[in-house]
């Protein structure tokens, strides 16, 4: 995937584990970006 504004690549990987955890990998060439994405999806993510 790309983002709109700036067109960086990024790639996002979740990886389910044993009971109810996961992985989030977030592969980018921007740290600020990754930071975000991160930000934006680990409450998401975490809602059950």
């Amino acid at each position: 995937a790309k983002t709109v504004h700036s067109g960086s690549l990024m790639l996002v990987t979740v990886e389910l584990k044993e009971g109810s955890t996961a992985q989030l990998i977030i592969n980018t060439e921007k740290t600020v970006i990754g930071s975000v994405l991160l930000r934006e999806l680990k409450p998401v993510l975490s809602q059950g």
